[in-house]
């Protein structure tokens, strides 16, 4: 569209629909342009260029009827006003001021009176934000003999990018001597502003009736002099509220807080004057002054008079005083502590022109914040709530059968047919001036959310309702795509059949699909084909089942899958989303579906309920997933602890999850937004998962954190007993007892053990031969001996008779020790026989 208008200069306080605009016509649009053609054929050939050129008005606003009113088509308005954009007061927010002035009368930035006598430095403010900080100090000496203070000087620092000091004070000649930083300036004539000027980056001195400092263009500190005291008017951007501090108070529109200490703490307004000069020593200057000349040595001892004091001394006086001041407790104050009556008129005078100023700054209507364009999904009920601002501002109530507007700013929009719509948004403050918000209403009436352009509408009947354009998909036609499209006309599977109503039948036994497209159905996948341990071999429309080798007799002993989930309750969570531009609750359904289903362990089922809190500003919905548990262990595990932080970071790791194919964005997810609605522990899950399936029965369930459920044979876990073997048929566990030594198990389980008599028998024979040659063999032995003892006597008797002596030979100690030997081989073959037994 760039082509469609001439580039020229703007004149200030320029809109499409005032004069004085940017100069650029119809009439030189460039006609080949493509969107000046639709223009054209539209609403009829341009007429003929004028051999005078119109005002600069008539330019302007013939282009502006064209794009904006004639065509119908909201894009060429935008894009009109793209190139031109309005030129006027919308939005603008006046400064707040502050004040010091008189024997010091001060007032703070949210509009509060009080006056402190304190002799010194102070600070009046501080402000900051995140690129600039500004700091205002004020100096005060004794006015004259009386027990009262007047400002002599003032000094400012702007601190951005650079750093700019401005300090001014009172000459003695009642002039104002300005220094830039801590240099004299010399000022010069401006015939644009009409006064002397000095200019220095970042700040802007200007001589007037008063020597005003502009900070960055924002900024404003204008002191003037007056009865030898000095007084200042201070003005703040927008961007330093509830950022300031000092004797000027904080700014939050509240003066409840501004006699705030640097320590935090605060007084009330309503203290007294001695409790409010004691709070203003407490922003005395320290170490940081921003003057160039020290403080002169101050007196320790003063102390200020206060209001309640001289009406006290003179009574008479002071009604004389109030009479002359109109009541003015500055006027007041400032000509008895004075004894100048002068004075205090003119600190009158001051208040006055400062309370007048303040009143022509309010003199502005409210500012409306909010969204000008609504769109909404066929009656889709639709929520804004605006905020005006400004002093007492409050909205015209509006009600009609599709549109509400209450008095605290809340619009709600619910279409209900497409009639053309005008309405503006009007809010009025205590001044009674009023302001206007242009609102856009683009309401779609496709089929399904998601067929909705936005961005392409039509107006209808140049109001402010414009319907959305449809995109129709799937083979779906008509203007709204009501029509679908033929169900038949691309075929169906092999085999199936086709109806003209409901489109393909279901695909064959053993196939899965739409009717359209079929595919085998993978039941091994599934794992619920097989019972047991059994290896599952998928074919096209069945599976086969095989046992593992050594496991065919037994049926498969154990089974981890193929439980029946018909039943079993599912995983749900309540969320709560707030979408960054509006949307339907399709839209919202859509998304949400596609970043849960994302998730790393595949168990998102589907989205029971989508519903958008109407409370607020329409964009937050309520989605109450659910999820599928099944026996696996991971997926339980994930479910139960998991699952709201793998949530949290589906919808945080990427801002809207735009990888999931989707441009509808949400805010940031917290885990607060997520609430468990159900959730099984693995106690409550354990009736959901049987054992009896495959008619094999007696299979007992158990849970490992690692595999999850799975169902075992009591033949793994030792049912048989004493070594039997244990054989799982059709109709359960059956052990087949095995005899061992002299037992003979018996019973269900083998459990029964019998002793068998042909063995106890055998074993007893065995010891009884046994003993039969433990006792020859000793009687063998005792023979010996004698035999030995008595060759010995016989030898003995010869030469060698004292050695035999000395190791006589003891053949009863041998035929003793062996018996003992014999006896207790003789008793522990016998005990464990027994024992055995």
């Amino acid at each position: 569209m760039g082509a469609c208008w001439k580039a020229g200069r703007r004149e200030s306080g320029a809109s499409p629909s005032t004069p004085g605009l940017v100069s650029g016509h119809c009439h030189s649009l460039n006609l080949k342009h493509p969107e000046c053609q639709v223009v054209c054929r539209n609403r009829g050939s341009l007429p003929p260029p004028s051999t005078h050129p119109p005002s600069t008005a008539d330019e302007e606003l013939e282009a502006f009827d064209w794009c904006c009113r004639r065509v119908g088509k909201p894009l060429f308005c935008a894009r009109f006003a793209e190139k031109r954009p309005k030129v006027n007061c919308e939005g603008y927010m006046p400064p707040t001021p502050a004040s010091a002035f008189g024997d010091p009368h001060i007032t703070t930035l949210d509009g509060l009176n009080y006056t402190f006598n304190g002799l010194g430095d102070f600070v009046l403010l501080v402000a900051s934000d995140a690129q600039t900080s500004f700091v205002l100090q004020g100096r005060t000496a004794q006015t004259g003999t009386a027990r009262a203070t007047g400002f002599v000087a003032f000094a400012a620092q702007y601190v951005s990018t650079t750093t700019a000091t401005v300090e001014w004070t009172l000459g003695s000649q009642g002039d104002i001597q300005v220094l830039l930083n801590d240099e004299t300036i010399w000022f010069s004539y401006s015939q644009d502003l009409g006064a002397d000027v000095y200019y220095s980056p970042g700040v802007l001195l200007v001589n007037d009736s008063s020597v005003t400092a502009i900070f960055d263009g924002a900024i404003s500190i204008s002191i003037s002099a007056v009865s030898g005291i000095l007084s200042m008017v201070c003005s703040l951007p927008d961007r330093y509220r509830n950022s300031t501090k000092g004797l000027l108070g904080v700014w939050d529109h509240d003066p409840a807080d501004d006699f705030q200490m640097p320590n935090g703490t605060s007084i009330p307004v309503n203290s007294s004057e001695e409790e409010i000069y004691s709070y203003g020593l407490t922003w005395t200057v320290g170490e940081h002054s921003l003057f160039a000349q020290p403080l002169p040595s101050p007196l320790t001892n003063f102390t200020p008079v206060f209001l309640s004091q001289l009406r006290q001394e003179n009574e008479s006086l002071y009604q004389l005083a109030a009479s002359q001041c109109h009541g003015s407790r500055e006027c007041i104050y400032d000509a008895l502590s004075t004894g100048d009556m002068a004075l205090g008129l003119a600190t009158q005078s001051l208040a006055a022109n400062f309370q007048q100023k303040k009143m022509v700054l309010n003199a502005f209507p409210p500012v409306i914040i909010g969204d000008t364009s609504l769109t909404a999904f066929r009656a889709e009920r639709v929520r804004r709530q605006y905020r005006a601002v400004g002093m007492g501002a409050h909205f015209i109530p509006h009600l009609s059968p599709d549109l509400n507007i209450s008095e605290s700013g809340t619009l709600t929009w619910e279409p209900h047919e497409m009639s053309p719509l005008t309405v503006n948004l009007e809010a009025v403050g205590s001044n009674n001036l009023s302001a206007l918000l242009q609102l856009r209403f683009t309401l779609c009436s496709c089929s399904r959310s998601q067929e909705c352009d936005y961005s392409n509408a039509v107006t209808l009947g140049g109001s402010s309702l414009q319907l959305a354009a449809c995109r129709c998909e799937g083979g779906s036609s008509g203007p709204f795509c009501q029509d679908p499209a033929d169900p038949c006309a691309q075929g169906c599977f092999p085999g199936v059949s086709c109806d003209l109503h409901a489109g393909c039948g279901p695909c064959p036994a053993g196939l899965t699909g739409d009717g359209r497209h079929c595919s085998d159905i993978n039941e091994c996948a599934q794992g619920t084909a097989c019972p047991g341990n059994c290896t599952c071999t998928n074919t096209v429309g069945s599976y086969s089942c095989s046992c593992p080798d050594g496991e065919e007799a037994l049926g498969c002993q154990s089974h981890p899958c193929g439980f029946p989930l018909t039943d079993l309750p599912r995983r749900s969570v309540r969320l709560q989303v707030r979408t960054l531009r509006n949307a339907t609750a399709g839209e919202v359904n859509g998304t949400v579906s596609a970043i849960l289903g994302s998730l790393e362990v595949k168990a998102f089922q589907s989205n029971t309920n989508v519903t958008q809190m109407t409370e607020s500003d329409g964009f937050t919905f309520v989605v109450v997933s659910e999820f599928a548990y099944d026996s696996r262990g991971t997926v339980i595990q994930f479910l139960n602890k998991d699952l709201p932080g793998a949530v949290t970071s589906a919808f945080n790791r990427r801002r809207g999850r735009r990888e999931v194919g989707t441009l509808l964005l949400f805010q940031r997810l917290h885990r607060d937004n997520i609430t468990d609605l159900v959730k099984l522990t693995v106690a409550e899950l354990r009736p959901y998962f049987p054992c009896g399936l495959y008619g094999y029965k007696g299979y007992q369930l158990h849970y490992v954190a690692t595999t999850g459920f799975v169902c075992l044979s009591p033949c793994k876990m030792g049912y048989c007993q004493h070594g039997s073997h244990c054989q799982h048929l059709p109709e359960g566990p059956t052990c087949s007892c095995l005899p061992f030594s002299i037992f003979s198990p018996s019973g269900t389980r083998c459990e029964q053990l019998a002793i068998s008599l042909a063995a106890f028998l055998g074993i007893l024979v065995g010891a009884l031969v046994l003993l039969c040659l433990l006792l020859t063999t000793a009687c063998l032995a005792s023979h010996l001996c004698r035999w030995h003892h008595h060759w010995n006597h016989h030898w003995n008797r010869g030469t060698k008779e004292t050695f035999w002596r000395s190791r006589t030979f003891s053949c009863e100690y041998i035929s003793l020790k062996s018996w003992l030997c014999f006896t207790l081989v003789f008793f522990k073959l016998c005990s464990s026989s027994l024992l055995q037994l």
